[in-house]
């Protein structure tokens, strides 16, 4: 972590990721559900990884905000395979699973679309995210910043709206981003995308 601030009122930082390898389930306290309030619904992905059992608690504040978010990230994340007990404050998570692709549904909440769209990126097959234009409400260039953080295909730009050349296409079991910007935003993979719905 460096480069450590402040922006409206929220802490900000630059954050080096790693790999999954090596890390273990865990059990949150209240106190740590409430710091990382927004990001616990992609760390339930992260937990549908690691072997053994992780309990998310302390997080009712999930079913107040633009959708129930408890909900939601259960049903999406069951949909897809996982092993995900819905509770009233949280999850309990054993993993790891092998999730595979799904129709899943946003709720029209940037956060879960987000999530669920990690998840498919983690499953075999396609994944389809209904409604996932809606994380523009607070991160507008993800699906053209997607392909750039897997490195493993390009996107042509958004006016030309074509697929990407075989050779640079993302592996089986990647979900892609949705279309073009105006269009009907599905979040697929590659193999079954209609050309007219291609980004």
């Amino acid at each position: 972590r460096s480069q450590e601030g402040e922006e409206g009122g929220e802490p900000t930082a630059t954050l080096r990721a790693a790999s999954l390898a090596g890390l273990r389930p865990w059990a949150w306290s209240e106190k740590l559900s409430a710091e990382l309030i927004d990001e616990l619904p992609v760390l339930a992905v992260a937990a549908t990884q690691l072997a053994g059992r992780t309990v998310i608690s302390g997080a009712r504040e999930l079913r107040l905000k633009e959708s129930d978010r408890i909900a939601a990230m259960a049903a999406g994340l069951a949909a897809m395979g996982a092993s995900i007990e819905e509770r009233e404050d949280g999850w309990v998570i054993d993993g790891p699973a092998r999730l595979r692709g799904a129709k899943v549904e946003s709720c029209g909440d940037h956060r879960v679309a987000m999530a669920l769209a990690v998840a498919g990126l983690l499953a075999e097959g396609e994944t389809q995210v209904e409604g996932a234009e809606c994380v523009a409400l607070s991160y507008p260039g993800l699906w053209a910043d997607l392909p750039v953080l897997l490195g493993s295909w390009r996107t042509a730009p958004p006016a030309t709206a074509r697929p990407p050349p075989p050779q640079a296409a993302r592996p089986a079991g990647r979900a892609r981003p949705p279309t073009r910007p105006g269009a009907q935003a599905d979040h697929r993979t590659p193999s079954s995308t209609p050309a007219a719905a291609a980004p």
